[in-house]
């Protein structure tokens, strides 16, 4: 186990966070736990965190809880395909254990979103008023740590002292700020959000460790291939989230961003893999087919 995944298992909340949500996940599917008494305990401190967060920006946080969304967090950080794409990837791994965590929470815990309790004015909501049961555990927070402890992971292994702690805080700080977004826009309880991270967080290392295990037994045919697929998922996942946007009344900045990121990476990617593979080619790489002379 490489030190950056030790660095990265100390924190305690992230391991409160689990233990919370093997606590309440049982008890809310036996009927042991009142659903409605796991979101009454809530209230309070829900609505304080809500208001106090209300005071910035609505699109502040509208942009700021997108980071969220698999796609957009994936296309924002596409540029580690050209510096770090081991980091990249790890995001990559640690999405199946992300996905199977939010949702069999979500289908078995069944607990109602803040809109299905409170009223509409009492408290604001960003983005459209949620009343679906299926808040916990929060899905967003889920992919937001997946996602940045497995890139901080990978980005930090060779690092040591203060800059990787530097990287590793900077990377946790963003993703706690996406998790808390969810709060701020009215769509998850406190205690959604923390369970989220916390698996979100266990997700993140396991995509690591996937990567650090299995990486290098890949042969270069396989990654230029690899490469290839991925530039052309970037560029039709950018073309997708543009127009997303376009169709919007009212069309948010990050979803722009990631776009034009996106297009810009996929073509980057697309010209690095065509020299990729005209070098595998010269050096008479088994699998790359060479051009026909006439």
């Amino acid at each position: 186990m490489t030190r950056s995944i030790q660095v990265l298992m100390v924190p305690m909340l992230p391991i409160l966070g689990l233990l919370l949500f093997l606590l309440v996940l049982p008890a809310a599917i036996s009927g042991d736990l009142d659903r409605l008494v796991y979101c009454e305990l809530q209230i309070e401190w829900f609505l304080s965190l809500n208001t106090m967060f209300s005071k910035l920006p609505h699109q502040f946080w509208a942009n700021v809880t997108l980071m969220g969304n698999a796609a957009v967090l994936l296309l924002i950080s596409s540029p580690l395909l050209l510096y770090r794409a081991r980091a990249w990837y790890a995001m990559i791994a640690a999405a199946p254990l992300a996905a199977v965590f939010s949702l069999v929470g979500k289908n078995m815990a069944l607990v109602p979103r803040p809109g299905a309790v409170l009223q509409s004015y009492e408290f604001t909501s960003i983005g459209g008023f949620l009343t679906a049961h299926n808040s916990l555990p929060s899905g967003h927070s889920i992919t937001v740590f997946a996602g940045a402890i497995a890139a901080a992971t990978m980005l930090t292994n060779e690092m040591t002292g203060f800059r990787r702690s530097l990287i590793c805080s900077l990377f946790v700080t963003v993703a706690a700020l996406v998790a808390l977004s969810r709060i701020a826009v009215g769509a998850h309880w406190p205690l959604d959000v923390w369970a989220g991270s916390a698996l979100g967080w266990i997700a993140g290392m396991s995509g690591a460790y996937l990567v650090q295990r299995y990486h290098s037994s890949v042969s270069e045919l396989a990654a230029l291939r690899a490469s290839l697929g991925i530039a052309i998922v970037l560029l039709i996942a950018a073309a997708g989230i543009i127009d997303q946007a376009v169709d919007q009344p009212v069309a948010l900045s990050l979803q722009y961003y990631a776009g034009a990121i996106g297009i810009l990476i996929g073509v980057l990617l697309l010209r690095k893999t065509m020299g990729e593979r005209r070098r595998l080619r010269a050096i008479g790489v088994a699998g790359v087919p060479s051009e026909t002379r006439r």
